[in-house]
C-alpha cells in the first residue's frame, strides 16, 4: 500500500510539472522580424535591450536583454543633453522602459536614446538573411529590440536609421534617405537648351577661351529621418574633359548660405591645368541656417570655365565629346559622430555638354572654274557695321583661326597659297560678319561684302549619356568665298591713238627719206 502511495505521489509529480511547463513552452516560442528593403548589400544584426513576457503586445516583467551593457546604458541617458531629465530616477530597466513609453514613435527623444544604445552594445540576437526585397531577422525571443546595420553599405544607398522594435512577428521598413545630384551649364538665354530657365540646361554652346558657368546642386532628402544625422558630410567630384579648363570657383552655399573657403576644401588646390576637383563639405549641418533641418536642405555650387583650344569643334549635326561629370559623395550612416572619415555612399553621374562650331571657308577665283585664290585676307566681325571685332590667331596645330586666349594678339585671316582655305573654330551659335579687307591684285572686291556668316543650332540632351545639336539648314557652315579676275577696259579716244601712233610713224619715216635725198643732192652739186 506504502509502495502505492508512492508511485502516486511520483506519478502526480510528473503531471504537474508537465502542466507547470506548458506556459514555459509557449514562453520559449520566437518572432521574426521582417525588414522590406529592395536595395542588395544590408546585412542587418539585432540585439536585444529588454527581456520580458510578450502577452497582447505587451512585454511584462522587463529586465535588461543580453544584447546591452545594462549598467551603462541605465546611466549614459541621464547626461544626455536631450533627453537626461527624463531619465534621473530610474533605477532599473523597466524604469528606463517606463521613459521610452511616452516617447511618440519616430521622435528626437527615441532617436538620441536609439544612440546611446548603440554606444553600449553586447551580444548579436539573430543576423538577417536576404530574401530578395526583404531581409529576414528569424529565431528572436520575446522582448524589445535595436536593429541596425552591421556593415557598411556603397552606391545610392544609406545605413539605416536605428530601429527599435518590440518583437512579436513583425515587418518594418527602413528609412534611408539620400541626395541627388544634378549638374547644369549656363548660356545665353536666347540659346539655351528648350524647356530650361535663366539659361541653365543640360547642354550649352560657347566659343573657345569665352567664360562661362556650370552649377552642381545636391537636394538632401526630404525624408524626416534625415534629421537622424548630426553630422552630413557631402564631397563633389567633378570631372571635366580634355577641352575644358577650369578657372575658378564662383560660390558655394548651403540652403542660400553663402560660404568661404576653409568652411570648404577643393582638391587640388588649383584645378586650372587639370581634368578634376573634389568640393568638400565635412559637415554642412553648421551651416543649415536657423530653423533648417537637414531633410530638404540643398547644396550649390556654381564656378566658372571655358573651352580650351582642344576642345571637340562641330561642323555638322551630332554629338560632342567636350562634356563635364559630376557624382557626390555622402555621408550614409547616421550615427557618424563627425570624426574620421565618415561611412560614404555615392550618387550616379551626371553629365552635361559643351558644343563649339567650325566655320570652313575658302577663297575661289570665279574667273578661273573657282580655284584656289590665295592672298585675301579677312576680317570677322559680330555687327552689320563692322565695328566689333572678333579677335582670332592662327593655330597651327589646328590649320585652323581661333579666338584670342589670354596676351594674344588678334591677326587678320589670310586665304592659304595652295588651297585658298582659311578655317575659323571655335565659334559660338550666332551671327557673324566676314569682310575682305586686301583683294588680290587683278581681282573684284568680293561682293556682298562683308559676307554674313550664320550659324543656328539647337541642342539637347538625349539621354542620361549621349547628347545632340542640330544645325539648321540656313547655317552657313562650308562657304565658297568668289573673287572674279577684273575687265580689260577701253580708255578714252583709244581708237584715235593708235591712228596718230600710226601716222606719226610715217611721217617719221618720210622725214628720214627726205632728209637722206636731200644730202645726196647736195653732195652731187659739188
Amino acid at each position: 500500500m506504502k509502495k502505492t502511495k508512492k508511485m502516486l505521489a511520483v506519478f502526480l509529480a510528473v503531471i504537474m510539472v508537465a502542466v507547470v511547463s506548458i506556459p514555459a513552452f509557449a514562453a520559449d516560442e520566437t518572432y521574426t522580424i521582417t525588414i522590406n528593403n529592395d536595395k542588395d548589400g544590408h546585412t542587418y544584426q539585432a540585439y536585444q535591450i529588454f527581456d520580458g513576457d510578450l502577452a497582447n503586445n505587451v512585454l511584462s516583467n522587463i529586465t535588461w536583454g543580453n544584447g546591452v551593457d545594462g549598467a551603462k546604458l541605465l546611466t549614459a541617458p541621464k547626461s544626455d543633453d536631450t533627453i537626461g531629465s527624463k531619465f534621473g530616477e530610474c533605477k532599473t530597466a523597466a524604469d528606463v522602459a517606463k521613459v521610452l513609453e511616452t516617447f511618440a514613435n519616430n521622435s528626437a527623444d527615441l532617436d538620441a536614446f536609439a544612440t546611446l544604445v548603440g554606444s553600449n552594445l553586447n551580444t548579436v540576437a539573430g543576423t538577417s538573411t536576404d530574401a530578395g526585397s526583404t531581409y529576414t531577422i528569424s529565431n528572436l525571443d520575446a522582448g524589445y529590440y535595436f536593429v541596425r546595420d552591421s556593415v557598411a553599405v556603397t552606391g545610392q544607398d544609406a545605413q539605416t536609421k536605428f530601429i527599435l522594435e518590440l518583437v512579436k512577428d513583425t515587418t518594418v521598413t527602413p528609412k534611408s534617405g539620400t541626395p541627388t545630384v544634378d549638374k547644369q551649364v549656363h548660356d545665353e538665354p536666347g540659346d539655351a537648351e528648350a524647356g530650361h530657365s535663366d539659361g541653365w540646361g543640360e547642354t550649352a554652346d560657347h566659343a573657345i577661351n569665352e567664360s562661362f558657368q556650370f552649377k552642381l546642386t545636391a537636394p538632401v532628402s526630404d525624408d524626416a529621418d534625415m534629421n537622424a544625422y548630426e553630422h552630413y558630410y557631402v564631397n563633389f567630384v567633378d570631372t571635366w574633359s580634355a577641352g575644358v579648363t577650369f578657372e575658378k570657383i564662383d560660390s558655394v552655399e548651403v540652403n542660400g548660405t553663402t560660404l568661404s573657403l576653409g568652411q570648404y576644401t577643393v582638391t587640388p588646390e588649383d584645378p586650372t591645368s587639370g581634368t578634376s576637383m573634389n568640393i568638400t563639405i565635412n559637415d554642412i549641418i553648421p551651416y543649415l541656417g536657423e530653423g533648417n533641418d537637414l531633410a530638404d536642405s540643398t547644396v550649390t555650387v556654381i564656378y566658372s570655365a571655358h573651352l580650351n583650344e582642344n576642345a571637340e569643334v562641330t561642323n555638322v549635326s551630332g554629338d560632342t565629346d567636350n562634356k563635364n561629370t559630376v557624382y557626390l559623395e555622402f555621408s550614409n550612416n547616421p550615427y557618424w559622430n563627425g570624426e574620421g572619415t565618415p561611412d560614404k555612399g555615392e550618387t550616379p553621374e551626371d553629365t552635361v555638354w559643351v558644343f563649339t562650331y567650325e566655320v570652313d571657308n575658302t577663297k575661289v577665283d570665279g574667273s578661273n572654274e573657282n580655284a584656289p585664290l590665295p592672298d585675301a585676307s579677312f576680317r570677322l566681325y559680330s555687327d552689320e557695321n563692322c565695328e566689333n571685332e572678333i579677335q582670332l590667331i592662327f593655330d597651327e596645330s589646328k590649320g585652323a583661326y581661333r579666338p584670342v586666349k589670354g596676351e594674344e594678339k588678334g591677326v587678320e585671316m589670310f586665304s592659304a597659297k595652295d588651297t585658298g582655305i582659311f578655317n575659323i573654330i571655335g565659334l559660338d551659335a550666332g551671327t557673324y560678319y566676314l569682310k575682305e579687307t586686301t583683294v588680290p591684285a587683278g581681282y573684284n572686291e568680293m561682293s556682298p561684302n562683308p559676307f554674313v556668316v550664320t550659324i543656328k543650332a539647337t541642342h539637347e540632351e538625349v539621354t542620361e549619356e549621349t547628347c545632340n545639336v542640330t544645325l539648321t539648314e540656313d547655317s552657313t557652315m562650308n562657304n565658297e568665298i568668289v573673287n572674279n579676275q577684273g575687265s580689260t577696259l577701253p580708255e578714252t579716244g583709244g581708237i584715235g591713238t593708235t591712228i596718230f601712233y600710226i601716222i606719226g610713224g610715217i611721217l617719221v619715216l618720210g622725214a628720214g627719206i627726205l632728209l637722206i635725198t636731200r644730202r645726196r643732192m647736195n653732195s652731187e652739186n659739188r
